[in-house]
């Protein structure tokens, strides 16, 4: 979240800044806690092999009572429990830092919403009071930010609604902040459209590197096996006692495809093929929308947009483009929260 634009009106710069602090402290909240819950999710994935190797080495290579034999299985005792405590007590829960996070991106949303006087300040001249209003309602912990994202009152009135309805009505309106468009065009449409496209590649490599991960390790689990079988054979005809190259060999052979196993439930917890493709779908509806906006500035650039009635339907089209766009982030973020949250 930047600064404020050059225009706003001193009468409601310190209510702006309220806002931003708020924005801050939420999306810290939220970044903090993601970490905590990715570091979770690597974590209870990876237990479950390293409890298989504990046993392993312990059945093969002690399987009689002893300090190391006990030791081994203390610790897979440990590592089931740890991951048990993670289950049911549901430390590192998504929801709680998702929660975070859709609160921060509605304060993000409401500046812009604000410098193209729409929504809630589509009649306001002077918007401290109902800044003030608002950030009441976002930023009570007791809010549900789940009903605070779509583009609507709490009364019910959809925004866009209330637009078309006072561009063909008398309803006296406030027009956008002068340093809207260009604010809007920079710091959320180009903003979000490059964060959706950065995002869609980075998430689309991390899926292929957990599948490649897991398909290289069942390669391996699978040459382990061929190995230990010709080891078994050959060994059956020459006899004697078991190596520490045979013991390596069993050990692999019952690890290697717990290992793939967790590559796999990492991926499928990052959910990174999908969020690849959602992401890529909304840079391009941003794609469409920064053209009609580019299309608009052309028109605002001309000499009949200063005529009074041409300048009126230019910022109502400014304002329709602010609210088609928050609606793509919307339900962008809407579609994730009910995919992810549980």
């Amino acid at each position: 979240m930047s600064g404020t634009a050059t225009s706003l009106a001193p009468s409601w710069e310190p209510e702006m800044k309220r806002l931003e602090e708020a924005f801050e402290k939420w999306d810290g909240e939220a970044i903090r806690l993601q970490r905590r819950q990715k570091r979770f999710g690597f974590s209870t994935a990876l237990l479950g092999p390293v409890a298989v190797l504990l046993l392993t080495v312990q059945v093969l290579a002690f399987p009689h009572s002893g300090p190391m034999a006990l030791f081994l299985i203390s610790a897979e005792m440990a590592a089931l429990c740890v991951a048990l405590v993670f289950g049911f007590f549901q430390i590192g829960h998504p929801d709680t830092w998702m929660r975070c996070r859709l609160r921060a991106e509605v304060l993000r949303r409401e500046r812009f919403l604000i410098l193209a006087r729409v929504g809630p300040y589509l009649a306001t001249p002077d918007p401290a009071y109902k800044i003030r209003q608002r950030l009441v309602i976002i930023d009570d912990e007791n809010t549900d930010p789940v009903q605070l994202v779509p583009l609507e009152d709490v009364a019910g009135t959809i925004w866009h609604e209330a637009l078309h309805d006072a561009s063909h009505s008398n309803i006296e309106t406030v027009p956008p902040d002068a340093d809207c468009f260009d604010v809007f065009y920079k710091q959320r449409l180009l903003d979000q459209k490059g964060w959706f496209t950065r995002k869609s590649a980075w998430f689309a490599r991390r899926d292929e590197l957990f599948e490649d991960v897991a398909k290289g390790v069942l390669v391996l689990a699978l040459m382990v096996s061929v190995w230990h079988l010709a080891s078994l054979y050959f060994g059956s005809r020459g006899g004697g006692e078991r190596t520490w190259s045979q013991l390596t060999i069993e050990v692999l052979a019952i690890v290697l495809p717990p290992v793939g196993a967790a590559s796999i439930a990492l991926q499928s917890l990052f959910e990174g093929r999908r969020l690849s493709r959602s992401y890529a779908e909304r840079a391009r509806a941003l794609t469409s929308l920064e053209t009609a906006l580019l299309s608009l500035q052309s028109k605002m650039s001309s000499g009949d947009s200063q005529v009074p009635d041409r300048r009126k339907q230019c910022e109502f089209q400014l304002k329709r483009l602010v609210l088609r766009t928050e609606e793509v982030l919307a339900t962008e973020l809407l579609q994730w929260w009910l995919l992810r949250h549980s």
